[in-house]
């Protein structure tokens, strides 16, 4: 939804007791849910100790996340022709309130090392999860793993 003439929209309302900020706010609002409903994916995910996502990879979508809650690792690595390059896996620690982006064709996955559930938010293009989703199937799981 995107109002051309704010003003016009305010005095169309005539019991309308909120103020100019507050229904600019809200139709920025309603602009950025419908893009994030049609063109996004925003989701949460849990995962309990010892949960390893599969390691993948997305061709065109770029992901972002944030951790909310929790900790523990972010592995990634490089890709060539859907290969992981010889320079392997790298390990980054997460906790609660980082953030990170993986590119595309870079390889990813999370690991849960903590007791309680590492919770995060998962925001990339709709088509993410659907027809841009490659796992490596190759990929010793053992060696993610940190104790």
């Amino acid at each position: 939804m995107t109002i051309r003439n704010l003003q016009q929209e305010i005095k169309a309302r005539i019991d309308f007791q909120r103020d100019s900020v507050e229904v600019l706010a809200e139709v920025h609002y309603k602009t950025v849910q419908h893009y994030l409903d049609t063109h996004m994916n925003v989701v949460v995910m849990t995962g309990g100790r010892n949960g390893l996502q599969l390691p993948h990879y997305h061709k065109h979508g770029f992901d972002f996340f944030v951790v909310l809650q929790g900790r523990g690792w972010l592995h990634t690595a490089d890709l060539m022709d859907g290969q992981i390059t010889a320079e392997g896996w790298r390990h980054q620690r997460l906790e609660s309130g980082d953030s990170y982006g993986v590119e595309p064709n870079q390889a990813h996955c999370l690991l849960n090392d903590d007791s309680k559930d590492l919770v995060f938010l998962n925001i990339s293009p709709a088509r993410h999860m659907s027809t841009d989703y490659f796992v490596l199937d190759d990929v010793d799981l053992n060696s993610l793993r940190h104790e």
